[in-house]
């Protein structure tokens, strides 16, 4: 489990970040993008895959696909802390690999990107 705590940032504009192109590739990499419709590709990163499913405000769910392997599922929950936001990244399927470590390491870039973004 990663997480991130935002001060004075709401789960929704939080949330919409992810979906922004600029954000993404300041904080993450270039040429990376995800939008929130159901079965739509996207690269962040070293990560790529299909969003699953998308809960405005609340929730980001996506298939991570992983070389010679089965896709990992990784969730992105957006909780109300009083007048912050936290933001908890949870993956199923992780591989015990140097694939493993790299997914990981991309979902940390996740993280990181938020917290360059709003700093304590």
């Amino acid at each position: 489990m990663l997480n991130v705590t935002m001060k004075s940032v709401k789960p929704k504009e939080a949330y919409d970040l992810f979906f922004d192109q600029s954000f993404l590739e300041a904080g993450i990499a270039k040429k990376s993008f995800a939008n929130p419709h159901p079965q739509s590709k996207f690269k962040i990163g070293a990560l790529g895959g299909v969003l699953l499913h998308a809960i405005s405000g609340e929730m980001v769910v996506l298939a991570v696909a992983v070389q010679g392997g089965r896709d990992v599922i990784a969730v992105l929950n957006y909780f109300s802390t009083g007048a912050g936001t936290k933001l908890v990244i949870n993956a199923v399927n992780v591989p015990d690999s140097a694939a493993g470590n790299k997914l990981v390491a991309a979902l940390e870039s996740i993280i990181d990107a938020y917290k360059a973004r709003f700093p304590k």
